[in-house]
């Protein structure tokens, strides 16, 4: 009898214990990549680590906006190794084919390019005007002068193209290399028949002054699920939007054609809209486009990878309580900005360092929770 209940009791051990570790092979991870150009080669590196410890296997989605929906992108299809090389020997021979689309590293180039000026100005006053004080004062007023009008010049020729019109307006740069190499690495196949979903954001430019100056903007980017769109074209097409930094790059004309994902379910746009990178925050864009893989029912846990150390991510740091999701945030142990700051110009060293940091702090975060977890 005590033989029979032995039986019992290991069998239902068994099957509890099969339950157990099934249930965990099968929670669904959604993984969210942060927007910031250039720095975007750190997510490779936590992709990396993410394919050699076997936890991709769990992944269900993907979102992000900039170079992180272009990474989601090239993931499909590429070994973590292939994506780094082209990274390392592609992106890294033109930088400006993914620059950071934060404000704050616009301002600050400019500022620093303001004070080189003034120096000039001071020069200049020095070697007219004798006394100091004078020098000094001269050069505030054909600085603050310099200043005010390049600020105006800025809104009426460059900010403003992009709330008040509907029609495309020019960037900068010319990006034709980046599409060339989107339709040489993006394949539409690989992200059709993934087992995770590719999800990319980019900003309708249609009626965003109303949203702006009203002060609902909030997010008023567009979500398009990669899978669903008809074309190679409309896949590449979405990414050069989602990756289209306001100023440096043209907006980009998507065909009525293309399918968005807003409210969850696909539905042809029926208007042909001019887009804008998604990422940017002045213009409604979302830092992290996390709502995708927070409204899915299927995703348990969301892996969050910031491109902004602890001290700078501010508001963008997530409140995991409010997500109704197991939040695991992944934050640069280092500064990106060391790396990408236009002063001195990204290079491929400099990418593989982004990369190598990425994987690190995944490792080290992922170490952590397993060790926690077997305690």
């Amino acid at each position: 009898m005590n033989k029979i209940k032995l039986l019992i009791l290991s069998i239902i051990l068994l099957i509890g214990t099969t339950f157990f570790v099934n249930a965990q092979s099968n929670r669904h991870i959604g993984l969210c990549l942060a927007a910031g150009g250039n720095k975007a080669a750190y997510h490779v590196g936590v992709w990396k680590y993410l394919c050699e410890s076997g936890k991709v296997k769990s992944i269900c989605g993907i979102s992000g906006s900039s170079m992180s929906a272009v990474n989601a992108a090239l993931f499909a299809g590429h070994t973590a190794d292939e994506v780094q090389t082209i990274w390392e020997d592609v992106i890294s021979s033109n930088p400006t084919l993914a620059l950071d689309i934060s404000m704050a590293s616009m301002l600050g180039n400019a500022t620093s390019e303001y004070a080189e000026t003034i120096g000039l100005i001071y020069e200049s006053n020095k070697s007219n005007v004798n006394s100091k004080s004078e020098i000094i004062l001269n050069t505030a007023k054909d600085s603050a002068v310099i200043g005010s009008r390049a600020l105006v010049s800025f809104i009426k020729d460059s900010f403003w193209k992009y709330l008040s019109t509907q029609d495309k307006v020019e960037g900068l740069y010319n990006r034709d290399e980046l599409t060339d190499i989107l339709n040489k690495y993006i394949l539409p196949d690989a992200i059709r028949n993934a087992k995770y979903n590719i999800y990319a954001a980019a900003i309708r430019k249609e009626k965003l002054a109303l949203k702006s100056v009203s002060g609902i903007a909030g997010n008023t980017a567009t979500i398009f699920r990669l899978r669903d769109q008809s074309s190679a074209d409309d896949i590449v097409g979405i990414l050069m939007a989602s990756s289209a930094t306001p100023f440096a790059f043209t907006t980009v004309t998507l065909p009525q054609g293309v399918i968005d994902y807003n409210k969850g379910k696909p539905k042809a746009v029926g208007k042909q809209y001019e887009y804008l990178d998604g990422g940017f925050g002045l213009c409604g864009g979302r830092y992290l486009s996390i709502d995708p893989l927070l409204n899915d029912k299927n995703v348990y846990e969301v892996i969050v990878v910031y491109l902004d150390s602890a001290a700078k991510l501010g508001i963008h740091k997530l409140d995991a309580n409010k997500m109704n999701k197991n939040i695991i945030e992944i934050i640069p142990s280092m500064d990106l900005e060391m790396f990408t700051n236009t002063k001195t110009p990204i290079d491929k060293t400099k990418i593989h360092q982004l990369i190598e940091l990425g994987y690190s702090d995944a490792k080290t975060i992922f170490t952590n929770i397993d060790s926690q977890e077997e305690d």
